[in-house]
């Protein structure tokens, strides 16, 4: 049987491996108590008068159990950190593409927000020239009676006069569109 050097020159207990119940360990997925034992096993054995006398079959067994246990806990934990960095790269695949999607989003956002604002811009300035031409073109009715009052129509300053100037809208219909004052602004 082939025992290398390392472990018959380091420090390592092996009475407590006589203690040790894999099946629970197992069961319970005591990664402690493994852990517990991948220093020692890296560093070995006290000496090895020790190593030679506490070395029965069992223990052997037990030892060799132990070291492929370690073997296997650090083959899945390199094969986590191998998933895990994988699923961080696509991850961060993903998120670049979806910034990108959304910067480009955004971009396509704040130029037709500055569409809109010109066609804003042009409406209002369209809507204030229709606003000064009609206004120019605007026939106003005025009171002959009181200053500063003008109507739209003839309709709305009949009924003004009905209303405020009765003792002097005795004329009739005719005779008062003739006496209209007609004002243009």
């Amino acid at each position: 049987m082939f025992i290398p050097n390392t472990l018959r020159n380091n420090k390592f207990n092996l009475q407590s491996l006589q203690n040790l119940d894999f099946e629970l360990m197992q069961r319970n997925n005591d990664l402690e108590t493994l852990q517990s034992f991948i220093i020692p096993l890296q560093q070995g054995f006290t000496t090895e008068r020790e190593f030679k006398d506490s070395l029965n079959t069992i223990k052997y067994l037990k030892l060799i159990y132990l070291i492929q246990m370690t073997l296997l806990y650090f083959e899945y934990t390199k094969q986590y950190q191998e998933t895990t960095i994988d699923q961080i790269f696509k991850q961060e695949f993903l998120l670049d593409n979806e910034i990108t999607s959304k910067e480009s989003h955004l971009a396509q956002s704040k130029n037709h927000i500055t569409k809109l604002k010109l066609k804003l811009s042009s409406a209002n300035k369209e809507f204030k020239r229709i606003k000064q031409d009609a206004s120019k073109n605007e026939t106003v009715y005025a009171c002959l009676y009181c200053t500063g009052k003008a109507f739209l129509s003839i309709p709305l300053l009949e009924a003004h006069y009905q209303r405020h100037h009765i003792d002097k809208f005795e004329k009739p219909k005719q005779n008062f569109q003739e006496t209209l004052l007609t004002v243009q602004t």
